[in-house]
């Protein structure tokens, strides 16, 4: 083989060296992010599937809205408010009591498995007496 090589014209050999570079530059690092990219897919959906089984979540995603977020959380919290900031953002304030803040934990952990929207800012909490109010800023998809 290395015979056969060494009789080609010298433009071949440089294509040859050629792609021999571009696949080592371009093919594998792209190899090598493709295998990341779905280790860290495998990982989060393991992450996903076990915080769904430690609060056995078996309904599906639901769309948000106003009405059905205020509807399923109105029994966990004393008050429930939801102010449309624009088109797919959206800031939710919770009063609850202080008793109430191990509920208020698994709230915010199973938030995105309920719901399709995501946490945009950090939280804001306020105390006053024995209530707690909570805003929180969500992005919808």
């Amino acid at each position: 083989m290395f015979k056969s090589i060494k009789k080609l014209p010298i433009i071949t050999k440089l294509l040859y060296l050629l792609t021999l570079i571009i696949f080592i530059i371009w093919v594998i690092p792209s190899i090598i992010l493709y295998m990341t990219n779905l280790n860290n897919y495998e990982t989060r959906t393991q992450a996903l599937n076990n915080v769904s089984s430690k609060y056995a979540i078996t309904a599906q995603t639901k769309k948000f809205s106003e009405a059905n977020f205020k509807e399923d959380n109105k029994l966990l919290f004393s008050q429930v408010e939801i102010k449309k900031l624009d088109e797919k953002s959206y800031r939710i304030d919770i009063n609850m009591k202080k008793e109430n803040l191990k509920s208020f934990k698994k709230f915010l952990e199973t938030l995105s498995l309920r719901y399709y929207l995501k946490v945009s800012k950090p939280l804001e909490f306020k105390i006053k007496n024995e209530l707690i109010t909570a805003k929180i800023m969500v992005q919808t998809f």
